[in-house]
């Protein structure tokens, strides 16, 4: 399972992909740019050249993965003699285990760690 996070302006003008900010910078020239995105997202996209196929899929998520990386690595330098056990499962690439439980009555969720070695 996989947890899904709203990417706000804040996190979106610290990712630095050249194809977004060459689009933004074409927005801030041309504001019917912004209009017609609203229209025909892919096609203004394509016509910006601009190609949404699998291979720019992989470098936008390898690149998002990287600032997630980096973020992480910043927060371990800045704490190095913590004892935070999430922090050095993820630094070490170890998975972070969870039990759920689900109430069959009311559908409530119960999360706890699983903390395995």
């Amino acid at each position: 399972m996989k947890k899904r996070v709203k990417v706000g302006k804040s996190r979106l003008d610290r990712f630095d992909f050249k194809s977004i900010k060459e689009l933004k910078v074409a927005q801030m020239e041309k504001p019917e740019l912004r209009e017609s995105l609203k229209k025909d997202f892919t096609g203004t996209l394509e016509s910006q050249g601009i190609v949404i196929d699998d291979d720019f899929k992989n470098r936008v998520h390898a690149k998002w993965r990287s600032t997630i990386k980096s973020d992480i690595r910043k927060v371990a330098d800045e704490n190095p003699a913590s004892e935070n056990w999430y922090l050095k499962r993820v630094l070490e690439q170890k998975p972070i285990k969870l039990n759920v439980s689900i109430n069959k009555e009311t559908g409530e969720k119960k999360k706890t760690l699983r903390r395995s070695q």
